[in-house]
């Protein structure tokens, strides 16, 4: 198995976090309807759905929040969010 490359942004974060644990995640876990549809399934009840409207056109966001479900989902987390109200 290859190693990844790490980029510029993984290799500042790295000298400025010494104690953060970098976890590559595969490219193929980066999937903004799959992020939009976990999302859905951990929200909140009482949500409005006004959040998931707005967060819908966030594709780079969803996508990034499903490659970290898809690691995040087996080692059994527990969450909250809270919506800014700005």
């Amino acid at each position: 198995m290859l190693e990844p490359v790490k980029s510029k942004l993984i290799t500042v974060v790295g000298e400025n976090l010494p104690d953060l644990d970098v976890v590559p995640v595969s490219r193929k876990y980066f999937n903004d309807n799959a992020g939009l549809e976990s999302i859905q399934q951990w929200q909140m009840e009482d949500d409005e759905g006004g959040f998931i409207l707005g967060l819908s056109t966030k594709v780079y966001c969803l996508a990034a929040a499903a490659a970290l479900l898809k690691y995040l989902v087996p080692i059994q987390f527990r969450a909250l969010y809270v919506v800014s109200e700005a």
